[in-house]
């Protein structure tokens, strides 16, 4: 079977586009609207074409529209790419899930979860849950403090405000619920 060579294989640099790669790095400084600021020429050039077509040149507004196409094309190629990606990784993940319940095994450290992934053609993939394991932890510590505070806040709203006896008795009761009972907060955090 022949392996055909992809564009990526084929293309290279010439000692001309090293130099003008470099030469575009450089930095320059540039009299703005809002004074002088320095950027790198690859910026100022751009800059430059933008106004020379925001003045009415043709030629400035045809390359323009060009660039503006090009990087809008690319733009959204990457972004399909990115969905397609995140589109097998939810795939994988559902099916790996199904396989750790049908053991009876947690699924916690599947992340991220493919519930908290959402696809959109627009803005391409968004991440609404914990990433990686700390993030996970992290959620699940501010997950129990909001419970503790919503317990706390049933305590005095049930004893009739915050009075210090009913304080000295509830906070202790919260603290030994969350270290000596962490067990009980976790599951009561889980999806």
């Amino acid at each position: 079977m022949s392996v055909r060579k992809s564009d990526h294989d084929v293309v290279r640099l010439s000692d001309n586009d090293r130099l003008i790669l470099e030469l575009t790095k450089e930095t320059v400084s540039v009299q703005t609207a809002q004074g002088v600021r320095k950027m790198n020429t690859h910026e100022a050039l751009l800059r430059k074409i933008v106004e020379t077509s925001m003045k009415g040149s043709p030629h400035a507004q045809r390359n323009l529209i060009r660039m503006l196409s090009e990087a809008d094309a690319k733009r959204q190629r990457l972004r399909d790419i990115e969905i397609e990606n995140a589109k097998v990784y939810i795939a994988n993940a559902y099916r790996k899930i199904a396989k750790l319940q049908a053991h009876g095994l947690s699924s916690d450290h599947v992340l991220p979860h493919p519930e908290d992934i959402e696809l959109d053609p627009d803005k391409g993939v968004q991440l609404y849950g914990p990433y990686d394991m700390e993030e996970l932890q992290q959620a699940r510590c501010c997950a129990m403090c909001c419970w503790c505070k919503m317990l706390m806040s049933a305590l005095l709203k049930r004893t009739g405000g915050g009075s210090p006896r009913v304080l000295a008795t509830a906070i202790p009761w919260l603290c030994f619920t969350i270290w000596v009972c962490p067990n009980d907060l976790r599951s009561a955090t889980k999806r």
